[in-house]
């Protein structure tokens, strides 16, 4: 038996966006994103999401859910542990010995086959013990 429901459905079809139109996503279409990953750290951490990979996930599902193309890169910690990037912490009123980066996430819209259609999952690559 297979359950179906909207969230699930959402999280299954989900895809990275690898192509966008020039356009820039309004404030609005930003700020719904950014308040969806707050709204998570609020409920599983008072004091601040520290879990990258909630944040992640649900900053992604948030864009989807609102017809937003988006990609996570993995690149932000190398960025942000040279002497530019700390300073650029330090500019934005973080301090670079507390805060690290983690990822980048890209949003926008997605471009005629920016994203690709969602292929067959692989059978077996969950074992429950």
């Amino acid at each position: 038996m297979s359950i179906q429901n909207e969230i699930l459905n959402a999280i299954a079809s989900r895809r990275s966006c690898r192509a966008y139109k020039p356009e820039q996503i309004t404030a609005e279409e930003l700020e719904a994103v950014t308040t969806a990953v707050l709204v998570l750290g609020e409920k599983n951490n008072p004091n601040g999401v520290q879990d990258a990979s909630l944040v992640m996930g649900n900053l992604l599902l948030a864009a989807s859910g609102i017809g937003l193309g988006s990609c996570w890169i993995n690149r932000a910690k190398e960025t942000f542990e040279t002497p530019e990037g700390k300073a650029l912490l330090a500019k934005w009123g973080l301090d670079p010995e507390k805060y690290i980066g983690v990822g980048y996430c890209i949003l926008g819209y997605p471009a005629p086959n920016g994203t690709r259609t969602p292929g067959p999952r692989k059978a077996g690559y969950v074992l429950h013990v």
